[in-house]
C-alpha cells in the first residue's frame, strides 16, 4: 500500500480485490496475498472514515461553542 494513499484510490483497490477474489481461477497463493492487502486497506478506509467523522463532529460543535459563548458574554 502506499504511503499518501487516497482514500479513493485504496477503495477503487478494494473494488479490484473484490473482483480477483470472486474469479475461480485465482490461486489459493494468490487469494491469500489479496485478502492481505485487502485487510490493510480496509484498516486503512476505517481509519479514513473515523477521521472524517471526527472532522465532521468537530464543525459542528465550533458555531454551538461560539453561539454558547455569545449568549454568556453578551456579545453578538
Amino acid at each position: 500500500m502506499k504511503k499518501n494513499m487516497k482514500f479513493e484510490e485504496a477503495m477503487s483497490r478494494l473494488e479490484e480485490i473484490v473482483a480477483l477474489l470472486s474469479d475461480e481461477t485465482t490461486a489459493l497463493d494468490q487469494a491469500l496475498k489479496l485478502y492481505g492487502e485487502a485487510s490493510e486497506l480496509s484498516a486503512f478506509c476505517a481509519g479514513k472514515l473515523e477521521q472524517a467523522q471526527l472532522q465532521m463532529q468537530m464543525a459542528a460543535v465550533r458555531p454551538a461553542e461560539a453561539e454558547a459563548q455569545q449568549q454568556t458574554t453578551g456579545k453578538e
